[in-house]
């Protein structure tokens, strides 16, 4: 437990410090690289098929492509997770359950995330840029799409990279494993799986890529969070703490897009009573920390949160 604990001390300043000198980066040469990316796509077969690769999925009715390997598992997670509940699989698949619990509790959460920055900072893609280059924003700056385009088709964050990040809780999952060689392997590999559909989606010309890089970030940050501190994981492994009653880590999932949700809903009724005002913004400024409340005193009731 110690050399967890020591592991998530190193690695979250060094996380930090990534995020950090990345924003600086990215600030400056956001837009740049993207024009750059999109121009060498176009004179390159390898690169078009790459990004084309990385952009499809069977769930759209297209061939095979980089986000299946994530749906796959969610498909999986989430079957392990129901079946877990039969009585005559419960003390069977017992242990599985806290995994396959914790991956859909960090799918929900990044699926809200994602769309609710989305939303909130309404940041042009890089192909109407490239039409109006007015239209640029920086990231974590509000742009200029409206609520709508934003909620359909804002560029921050990537929802593509948000899935492909999801394969990190395979990393996490492994730091409980007593082979301790292939936990630093794996979290190499799903991260850099990551770093790969957040480079298509450049190439691609759909995402900038600060829109791949925070999504990679805060997807890395919300595993260790569910992991940690929302379902201790390490002290269910440990039987310090009983097992969930039925569906409680899918409930606390729900509460928190409420919760989220609300929260966004507020800061996105300021942002638009400045710029069109319309008579129940004010109304949602006052009910969304009500409901945020509400939702978040339910979630820590529900689960063990530190």
């Amino acid at each position: 437990m110690s050399e967890k604990k020591t592991m998530v001390r190193v690695f979250l300043p060094i996380l930090t410090g990534i995020a950090i000198l990345g924003s600086i980066f990215l600030g400056i040469y956001d837009l740049r690289i993207s024009e750059s990316f999109v121009s060498m796509t176009a004179s390159s077969p390898f690169l078009s098929a790459y990004a084309n690769f990385f952009d499809r999925t069977l769930f759209d009715g297209d061939r095979f492509g980089g986000q299946d390997f994530s749906y796959i598992l969610i498909l999986l997670s989430l079957g392990v997770y129901l079946v877990s509940y039969i009585p005559k699989m419960q003390d069977k698949l017992i242990s599985s359950r806290k995994y396959s619990g914790f991956m859909l509790a960090v799918i929900l959460v990044l699926a809200i995330i994602n769309r609710g920055f989305k939303v909130l900072f309404a940041r042009a893609r890089p192909g109407v840029v490239a039409d109006d280059p007015s239209m640029y924003s920086h990231m974590w700056i509000f742009g200029k799409l409206s609520f709508t385009e934003a909620l359909s088709h804002g560029s921050f964050t990537s929802g593509h990279t948000n899935v492909a990040i999801f394969l990190v809780v395979i990393a996490f999952i492994s730091l409980g494993t007593k082979r301790k060689g292939i936990i630093v392997p794996v979290f190499i590999l799903t991260i850099g799986y990551a770093i790969l559909m957040a480079l298509g989606r450049v190439f691609e010309g759909d995402h900038f890529l600060s829109d791949g890089f925070w999504s990679i970030i805060i997807g890395i940050l919300i595993a260790a969070w569910i992991y940690y501190g929302v379902l201790n994981i390490p002290e269910q492994e440990a039987d310090n703490v009983p097992t969930y009653a039925k569906f409680e880590e899918f409930q606390w999932g729900i509460l928190f897009a409420i919760c989220f949700t609300a929260l966004i809903a507020g800061l996105i009724s300021i942002r638009y009573m400045f710029l069109h005002f319309l008579w129940y913004q004010p109304i949602i400024l006052i009910c969304s920390p009500m409901m945020a409340i509400f939702a978040w005193k339910r979630m820590k009731k529900i689960l063990y949160i530190k």
